[in-house]
């Protein structure tokens, strides 16, 4: 069965997942996470994206991220993973592919998950550099929206602006969520769905989806689908 198109709409919310290959971890310290922040960096300054947020996880990176126009998203994404791949082999003398297969990508309504999303990777960093010892700031975009650092290739969603008023209401307000973290319910839901190749939202959201583009939205449900001679005699009642 051929694979699906990736699923990439301009101009709405995506988080974009890449692990590495096999299980393993295509960050091993934190000169890993440096190179792959200047290779994003790069990757930003030349593509029509808005990174919104990064997490590097030793296995994986996420991005919050919105493409500009058409196919804007593919190129940046494998202009990034190549970039790295390169840098990493080279570091740990070795070849071959560092990724485990295709990116993965969800796309999010926006007000109903961009706040949720912005939590759960700034948490998801948290816990990975308390663990690897790396500066959270390799590791995640969040000690940008706390305010301790200017990231040049952070470009914030407009609802960013809309959580308070000042620099500081918007840094405080971040804090408290990401210090309270998302509900059990809330974390199990993201996890289970981000960077599925899917759309994560409302019936509403994928109906207007569907108006931008071809591609199917929405997991098929197990099992052949009905014949046309079934599904005849099941809507017509026997006579």
């Amino acid at each position: 069965m051929a694979r699906l198109p990736r699923l990439a709409i301009p101009q709405q919310l995506h988080f974009v997942c890449q692990t590495g290959h096999n299980g393993a971890n295509a960050f091993q310290d934190a000169t890993d996470a440096q190179a792959f922040l200047d290779a994003l960096r790069d990757a930003t300054s030349r593509y029509a994206v808005q990174l919104h947020a990064y997490m590097v996880l030793p296995e994986r990176y996420g991005l919050l991220i919105t493409p500009l126009v058409e196919g804007a998203l593919s190129e940046f994404v494998q202009a990034l993973g190549r970039s790295y791949a390169r840098q990493f082999n080279r570091r740990h003398v070795r070849s071959g592919t560092i990724w485990n297969g295709r990116f993965q990508v969800t796309v999010l309504e926006t007000h109903l998950y961009y706040e949720d999303v912005m939590t759960w990777m700034a948490g998801q960093s948290a816990m990975a550099s308390s663990v690897t010892g790396w500066p959270l700031v390799l590791g995640s975009s969040a000690p940008h929206y706390f305010g301790s650092v200017q990231e040049r290739c952070i470009t914030p969603h407009p609802l960013w602006w809309a959580i308070g008023n000042t620099p500081f209401e918007r840094e405080s307000v971040f804090q408290r969520q990401v210090d309270k973290g998302l509900s059990d319910a809330k974390a199990i839901e993201l996890t289970r769905a981000l960077g599925r190749d899917w759309v994560l939202g409302s019936d509403s959201f994928h109906i207007h989806l569907e108006s931008l583009t071809d591609r199917r939205l929405t997991k098929r449900k197990p099992g052949r689908p009905l014949k046309v001679s079934t599904a005849k005699s099941i809507a017509s009642p026997i006579k």
